[in-house]
């Protein structure tokens, strides 16, 4: 009976959640680790070539949707100082990011000086790790040092930093939220602020200043959410939609890469202008925003086929992101080896894209049933003892 109770009270919690948000996360977090492996063919199915965004910008908008209902209710009763789990999430993602850092410094460093290849070195820009390696190790520990591939973090650190200032500000009013994160982005854009980087003069690759528009909108999606308020499914709103993301695709123009339709264009790449991704062009995110809500209008949280093994799977990786993400990073220097030692014949580009999808599917598996256990066990030591139970 005890047993019974523990598993309705895991599907009851699991229940509140909109499955949606996960495995859209899920689903970014696996074209991280396919598009991070340079070479990979896999890399022409991902959001990419298809529009201005890639898994980057899905990840950081989910990120803010997430964060209202993760840190809403502590922001909402006391402020700053019932932000601890905000707290404590940010120091997490803090050593994450250094325990990323060392790992996939001594995995590249170690495959460069194995192979005596310079070009690992180059790749993700370790040259500073060879030849002043003390100083790159404050100035990756200031979060002032830049390693490509691994500045997603630094990131989400800032904008976290961000949220209880946001928020503040959209209790207020939901416009005044956004109206001040436009034009923090709209100031940052016409001046080319950014925060200072080494050895890049230009900055950090994902400015948080711009950056932080569409994780503020994320947030204010969270916001409205929370409220009971959903999504309005209107073709005043669908149709302008989804006649961008059929413009995007037109000017991305995917089927370019099958061989004999390279030169198959119906419009120039740049007909849309500049959408460099460090600076959160309005033509990414408008990209972004019209792809998720045409997603979020056509997927119902009941939808059938969330409920597959499959999906599950993608599901549960999107429920364990930061291990997800932290190791799935590392699985794509793995690929980057593999390949460029080996080739890039058919052979290995399956066995990197299959082994790795299939660790993180795991991965994502074994954790969610090990927070569930957990879950199970902490309501059964709340249960009541003076009832036996008779089965």
């Amino acid at each position: 009976m005890l047993a019974q109770t523990r598993c309705d009270t895991v599907r009851a919690v699991d229940s509140e959640r909109d499955v949606r948000i996960d495995f859209f996360r899920g689903l970014a977090l696996l074209f991280i680790f396919i598009d991070h492996v340079p070479g990979n063919s896999l890399a022409h199915l991902t959001l990419r070539n298809f529009a201005f965004a890639d898994a980057a910008e899905a990840f950081v908008l989910i990120a803010g949707i997430s964060a209202a209902f993760a840190y809403g209710r502590g922001l909402d009763r006391s402020g700053l100082s019932g932000a601890r789990p905000l707290w404590q999430r940010l120091v997490k993602l803090y050593q994450a990011h250094l325990l990323l850092v060392a790992t996939g410094v001594a995995l590249i460093m170690g495959a460069a000086w194995h192979f005596e290849n310079p070009l690992y070195i180059e790749h993700i820009n370790l040259t500073p790790f060879w030849y002043d390696p003390f100083g790159a190790i404050w100035r990756t520990a200031l979060l002032y040092h830049q390693i490509g591939y691994l500045n997603i973090l630094p990131l989400y650190i800032v904008l976290l930093l961000w949220l209880p200032v946001l928020w503040k500000l959209l209790k207020v009013h939901l416009a005044l939220g956004l109206g001040v994160s436009f034009a923090i982005w709209l100031i940052a854009r016409f001046f080319r602020l950014n925060l200072p980087a080494y050895p890049d003069e230009f900055g950090w690759f994902f400015n948080p200043l711009t950056w932080q528009l569409l994780f503020s909108l994320g947030v204010a999606a969270g916001v409205l959410a929370r409220r009971g308020m959903s999504l309005p499914r209107t073709w005043w709103l669908i149709g302008p939609a989804a006649a961008y993301v059929l413009a995007v695709l037109t000017v991305m123009a995917p089927w370019t890469q099958i061989p004999g339709l390279e030169t198959a264009r119906v419009l120039p790449y740049d007909a849309f202008g500049h959408f460099w991704k460090s600076e959160m062009p309005m033509q990414r995110l408008l990209s972004i925003l019209a792809v998720a809500y045409l997603l979020a209008v056509a997927v119902r949280p009941d939808s059938q086929w969330l409920s597959t093994k499959l999906s599950q799977v993608v599901i549960r990786c999107g429920r364990n992101a930061l291990d997800i993400f932290f190791v799935g990073t590392l699985l794509s220097f793995v690929g980057f080896i593999v390949l460029l030692e080996a080739g890039r014949g058919v052979v290995y580009q399956f066995a990197v894209n299959a082994i790795g999808i299939a660790v993180l599917g795991c991965l994502g598996w074994y954790l969610t049933e090990r927070k569930t256990k957990a879950v199970a066990a902490k309501t059964s030591s709340a249960e009541p003892r003076a009832v036996a139970d008779p089965g």
